[in-house]
């Protein structure tokens, strides 16, 4: 079956305005939920420094829910481009189908594991006995509503993958202006404190599920249609997508436990330095969020420029988003240094903890640039179906760079809270180099089309 024409011929008729076309609403989207992660760590910033400490402590668990779902939804992503692409519409159903089912099965696991070892994990998480009580009381909650994250998200990346990043992206944003009001009534007016901040949350993303279920599934006005059979996906069509999912959420899970180790590492110097490194990261999502809404988006056009077999476009429009990737995190990698006081004063107004925060945020003016490239370099080869390799920068960055020297830096030689500092920036620097050097050996020293216009067997009957 073909597609109609439409948006892949658009897109192959002005590549550089189809990055944008793609990533622009993925990166208003982004921008829109890294601001209400402001607001809300602000809200909770003013439950008191426990109360950030927490949120500091489920940042690796929340991350990892996360990694699993960019992981395999990105991958998904991926699979559904390169078959409209190669103008297999065929293909790209039974792909969104698994999505679906894989989200079900995905959400249900996390639920179950979550509430059987969760309250015994947040109790070795590095923060005191209070802290670990206030971050059970959140992730709860969040355990719970697995089901509706995990399936309303993969829906999402089911329509990045054919192109349209509007439709999800509007879901997206009424979700989220949403779940700000109720953050301010479950927190303060109905008194429920953290947990409260999570069970808005919950609300917003079963909201936000319901809307993205009638869309593709009652109103269908998509390109690719869904029908319930599809939910039943064969297994040429899982395996399909674990080949490119299940490294990619290892990649994922990789940075999760990287981030855990990291909270480690930092909660040695206290809750005030958690507490920094805490309003850091959220710092670090502001920088980098645009740069992830242009790789999210590359992703879907050089699937789709691969599956149509034109390698001279998966160069052109490889080099063009990495280029701006670079320019976007580093003047925003400037801008957040020079505001770094005000907006450490935003969550806390602990002066350790602000003086943690703007040193931590002037090695990052250097990391982001970096970052930029690694990232971008990762997801245009998972694009290209080379999963494995994003996995193996991914690893040079964490497990042979940051994590030892970090590590090395505060339990060997008792360095100052800077020798982790020093471990993510030297990480992330070996990390790009590795990148730059696959980049040129898949994208430009052979023919970068090769695994996504092969015809994967991926609709038998199921």
């Amino acid at each position: 079956m073909k597609p109609p024409a439409g948006r892949l011929d658009e897109f192959l008729a002005r590549p550089r305005r189809a990055v944008w076309t793609v990533s622009a609403p993925m990166m208003a989207g982004m921008m829109l939920q890294v601001a209400f992660l402001v607001v809300e760590t602000a809200f909770i910033g003013r439950l008191g420094e426990t109360a950030l400490a927490a949120m500091t402590l489920l940042f690796p668990l929340i991350f990892t829910i996360i990694a699993i779902i960019n992981g395999v939804g990105t991958g998904i992503t991926a699979l559904i481009a390169q078959a409209i692409g190669r103008r297999d519409l065929v293909a790209a159903e039974r792909i969104g189908g698994t999505a679906i089912a894989f989200g079900v099965i995905l959400g249900l696991g996390f639920t179950a594991i979550g509430l059987g070892v969760g309250p015994r994990l947040v109790t070795h998480l590095g923060g005191t006995p209070t802290a670990a009580a206030l971050a059970w009381s959140y992730f709860a909650v969040i355990a719970l509503s697995a089901p509706l994250l995990f399936v309303g998200a993969f829906l999402r990346f089911l329509l990045f993958g054919e192109g349209d990043s509007r439709t999800p992206t509007v879901v997206m944003i009424a979700a989220t202006l949403a779940q700000v009001g109720l953050d301010w009534l479950f927190i303060f007016r109905l008194g429920l404190g953290l947990r409260g901040a999570a069970l808005a949350g919950a609300v917003a993303q079963s909201g936000m599920t319901a809307v993205m279920l009638y869309l593709l599934l009652v109103r269908r006005r998509n390109l690719v249609k869904l029908h319930w059979r599809a939910l039943v996906p064969a297994w040429s069509t899982v395996r399909a997508v674990l080949a490119v999912g299940v490294p990619n959420s290892i990649t994922q899970l990789l940075i999760a436990f990287g981030a855990l180790l990291l909270n480690l590492a930092v909660a040695s110097f206290g809750d005030a330095a958690l507490a920094a490194f805490g309003v850091g990261t959220r710092v670090d999502q502001v920088a980098m969020m645009p740069v992830v809404g242009l790789a999210s988006g590359s992703v879907s056009v050089i699937g789709m420029f691969a599956g149509a077999g034109r390698a001279d476009l998966v160069r052109a429009t490889s080099s063009y988003a990495i280029r701006w990737a670079v320019l976007i995190a580093g003047g925003i990698g400037v801008c957040a240094f020079a505001a770094s006081v005000p907006f450490m004063r935003i969550f806390t107004a602990n002066a350790t903890t602000i003086t943690v925060g703007r040193h931590y945020l002037m090695f990052m003016v250097f990391v982001y640039p970096l970052m930029a490239v690694v990232m971008m370099v990762a997801r245009i080869l998972l694009g290209l179906n080379y999963p494995n390799l994003s996995l193996l920068i991914v690893a040079v960055r964490h497990l042979a760079l940051a994590l030892p020297i970090a590590y090395v830096s505060v339990y060997v030689f008792h360095a100052p809270i800077d020798g982790v500092w020093w471990g993510l920036l030297i990480g992330t620097a070996g990390a790009m180099v590795v990148a730059v050097a696959l980049l040129r050996r898949i994208v430009w020293r052979q023919d970068p089309t090769l695994r996504a216009v092969r015809k994967d067997d991926v609709v038998e009957a199921a």
